[in-house]
């Protein structure tokens, strides 16, 4: 009982510290002693020195932020505070180079002139950095291929497009309409000059901006094919011209095409020598000749400067080895008796700590691995042991019962306990490998219960749960055991029927509905209920799981439709032919009786994370078919001619939303997506205009998104419209940027102050390197042309952090929010929201 401390691995631990501990201590008292007595001998150097080297990391550190801000200027010229902030980092430079010349070691050492060329050296590089913002800030000055570009090949460009359009306007169709084999020659050279046009502005783009060096041979290569290609074709409809076969139009305009390819290939070839020569950019010789010899300069006087306080260190370090000699015989005591306290003190750590732990965990090892034979002699007079033992098999327990319960809710259902659709996909899959080794078949149902929606509305969510319980219960009892049956969410289940032929799927079904049939007792309430069922075979359907489950689905709701109470998957079912005339009708008595919903998905400032922002988007739950997927609704109402209705509500519910969020003094932007329709609807234009009267002030907070290939069907009236609603203040944007084939030509010509890229290509940035050299080329380009930069589609954080570093202006995607109700926004709109914080 006396020493009952040492049956502990703490009490252990603390004896044996306490006895280094006092040993050590001992010895660094007299060190301490000895070295307290010299310190004031060379504090005062340490001092000066420590002054003198903040002073001279501080001219280091502006002169590297001026170089830094120089760089960061030379990718965004349009960013004006990088040139102040370089001349400002330069004049503190020189401001603490003046009070070096003040400093009393340079004065001692004879430093001054040293110092003088450090200023001399820092005005020189501060007059260079001023010549280089000046070309810098004039691209005609710093990229002579920009010059070529604009003046030549633009014009080069324009007459061909327009010659192209006057000879695929007279040669159409032969006398028996058919598409004449002249018409396709000119048709193929417009879609290979399109594409030359667009590969030549991404080149061009591309090789200015320094982005990928790698890649600039093989678009050169690929603009030189199309080159030949379009060539190849203009001889041949030279040979055609010759026999007659063209019109005097189209013939006309042969040789005006020919002559604008040449007159480009010239220009093009021009920009090929200018950026294959050291001259493709003027400033940088201004760099090589003047800035870079300046820095050097520089830093080799700084350089001299250190090396100088270096040798005045190594005399303080002489000093100090002095004194540490007189020292050296007190540490090889210290280290001799350090040295045996250390052999004992790892020898009682052997005997009293590491042996029993290492037995512990021999034991543990082979319990885990089901070795019971073996007896492993364990000391449990150690307290820490025996804790460790009995916290072990508690652990043990817990954690096995909880891995149990994990994988058990990550596979079913929480509340019926019945298997998801995780299980159902897994179970799936292996049922339909199974039976194509064993050249079986199996059925899937997917049902969907009926007017359940109006229990939860009338009875409430507690009594829809419970009912929902009492049906996966009844199908469970009259499936087999054999049988997988799932919830999907909601009030949909699935029932996977392995090695069942058509005849027995259809049976268990009506035993489905047999059972279903029969009343329900909720709560002393007495409950009805039916369901539709979808029905699909394997192989007979789908020979994959996705398939299988979404051709479920198109049967179950061909049963609910048409009231079958089940229904076999028919491949006419996938035409959407039954119930698309009603639907079209229940469209139109939708709009009319404001059935249709916007919801909002936020976008976000990439640069604070800050709200800029929402898209309104289209939502319409149909009283008996549910949610229609909007990708559905627009082309039922471009069909119907319900399009321009639609449009209208939708504008005339944002500007209420725009004067309702400005009256609460929220200034965000709503953007508002535009059909290619609703592009060349010569009304629309009016009734913005009237809607706008009253709203004259939220005008510029109202976006119209036009895509890419709509724009281009009819560019020249898509440029005179967006024109127009322009006039009216409002915002425009090019949606899906990069899956057209606009021209720079036209780019320019276009009224919108934004470039929405295509989520096609933010999706993929990480693991396809072209489309990641596209959304920077596109960002550069847009940029340069004073636009901003959207990019949705956002849906991990990986791509957030790479646009941010890609500089792109705002953020859209899932990553950030989804698509929201009106309601669901108050958190969103609160001043201190910050996608950054969450």
């Amino acid at each position: 009982m006396k020493f009952k401390i040492l049956n502990s691995l703490r009490g252990r631990y603390a004896l044996v510290t306490f006895i280094l501990s006092v040993s050590l201590l001992t010895g660094s008292v007299v060190v301490q002693s000895n070295l307290i007595s010299n310190r004031d001998i060379i504090s005062s150097n340490i001092a000066n020195r420590k002054q003198l080297l903040q002073r001279s990391r501080y001219i280091r550190t502006t002169i590297w932020e001026a170089r830094e801000s120089l760089a960061l200027y030379l990718l965004m010229p349009s960013k004006q505070q990088y040139p102040e902030h370089v001349h400002l980092s330069i004049e503190q430079a020189i401001e603490h180079t003046e009070q070096l010349k003040q400093h009393e070691w340079i004065r001692k050492e004879n430093k001054l002139e040293s110092i003088e060329q450090l200023r001399l050296s820092l005005a020189t590089f501060d007059k260079a950095v001023s010549q280089l913002i000046n070309i810098r800030s004039n691209p005609d000055k710093q990229f002579p291929s920009m010059t070529i570009a604009r003046n030549n090949l633009q014009n080069y460009n324009n007459e061909m497009v327009s010659a192209l359009s006057i000879a695929l306007s007279e040669i159409i169709t032969d006398s028996h309409n058919v598409l004449t084999p002249e018409y396709k020659k000119f048709d193929r050279i417009q879609t290979l000059w399109t594409q030359m046009i667009s590969l030549f502005r991404i080149y061009l783009a591309n090789s200015i901006g320094s982005y990928d060096v790698t890649t600039l041979p093989l678009q050169e290569k690929a603009i030189q094919t199309f080159y030949d290609d379009i060539l190849a074709n203009i001889n041949s409809l030279k040979k055609a011209a010759v026999a007659n076969k063209l019109g005097f139009e189209s013939s006309d305009a042969l040789k005006t095409i020919e002559t604008a390819v040449k007159k480009w290939g010239v220009g093009y070839r021009q920009i090929l020598n200018v950026h294959r020569s050291d001259d493709w950019r003027a400033d940088v010789s201004i760099v090589k000749e003047l800035i870079e010899p300046d820095i050097k300069r520089i830093w080799s006087i700084l350089q001299s400067l250190d090396i100088a306080i270096e040798s005045s260190s190594n005399e303080d370090v002489s000093t100090l080895t002095n004194i540490a000699e007189e020292q050296v015989i007190i540490l090889w005591l210290i280290t001799i008796i350090g040295l045996v306290f250390l052999i004992m003190g790892f020898y009682f750590l052997e005997l009293l700590v590491l042996r029993p732990i290492a037995n512990v965990s021999h034991a543990l090892k082979q319990e885990a691995i089901g070795d019971e034979e073996q007896d492993i002699a364990i000391d449990t007079n150690i307290i820490e042991t025996r804790n460790l033992v009995d916290a072990f098999d508690e652990m043990r327990l817990q954690v096995h019962e909880r891995q149990n319960l994990l994988e058990h809710q990550a596979l079913h259902d929480s509340l019926t306990g019945l298997a998801n659709r995780t299980l159902l996909f897994d179970r799936l899959q292996y049922a339909i490998r199974t039976s194509r080794r064993e050249n079986k078949k199996l059925a899937l149902l997917m049902l969907d219960l009926d007017r359940f929606k109006e229990v939860n509305d009338t009875l409430g969510h507690q009594v829809g749960d419970a009912l929902l319980v009492e049906i996966g219960l009844r199908l469970k009892n009259t499936l087999r055991e054999a049988d997988t049956i799932a919830r999907l969410g909601g009030d949909e289940f699935a029932i996977l029927l392995s090695n069942t032929e058509p005849a027995q799927a259809e049976y268990i079904s009506k035993k489905v509905h047999t059972s279903l049939e029969e009343m329900f007792h909720i709560n002393d309430l007495k409950l009805y209920i039916k369901a539709s069922i979808g029905i699909v075979l394997y192989p007979e359907h789908g020979n994959t799981a996705n398939v299988l489950l979404q051709k479920a689905d198109v049967a179950m709701y061909v049963a609910k439709r048409n009231k079958l109470g089940h229904a076999f998957y028919s491949a006419d079912h996938d035409q959407h032919s039954v119930g698309r005339l009603a639907l079209m009708t229940d469209l139109r008595i939708a709009l009319q009786k404001n059935q249709l919903e916007l919801y909002f998905q936020p976008k976000v400032s990439l640069i604070n994370g800050k709200l800029t922002g929402f898209e309104a988007l289209l939502r319409w739950n149909h009283n008996k078919y549910g949610a229609i997927p909007p990708g559905q609704i627009i082309p039922l109402a471009e069909q119907t001619g319900a399009i321009s209705d639609i449009t209208k509500w939708v504008m005339e519910k944002v500007l209420i939303q725009l004067q309702d969020w400005r009256k609460q003094g929220i200034n965000l932007d709503i953007s508002i997506n535009l059909s290619v329709y609703s592009i060349f609807d010569t009304e629309l234009v009016k009734e913005l205009t009237e809607m706008l009267a009253d709203n004259i002030a939220i005008n510029h907070h109202l976006t119209l998104e036009v895509t890419e290939s709509a724009m281009m069907e009819h560019p020249e009236q898509a440029v005179e419209v967006l024109n127009k609603f322009d006039k009216l203040g409002v915002r425009m944007s090019i949606d899906d940027f990069g899956t057209g084939f606009s021209s720079l030509a036209y780019l320019k010509r276009l009224p919108v102050d934004e470039l929405k890229i295509d989520k096609s290509f933010v999706l993929d940035m990480h693991d396809n390197e072209n489309d990641a050299v596209i959304v920077r080329s596109t960002i550069d380009l847009a940029h340069n042309l004073g636009l901003n930069v959207v990019a949705e589609g956002i849906e991990d954080k990986d791509s957030y952090d790479l646009l941010s570093i890609l500089g792109c202006d705002i953020a859209q995607g899932y990553f950030i929010s989804h698509p929201l109700p009106i309601s669901e926004l108050h958190e969103l709109l609160q001043p201190d929201y910050s996608h950054k914080s969450k």
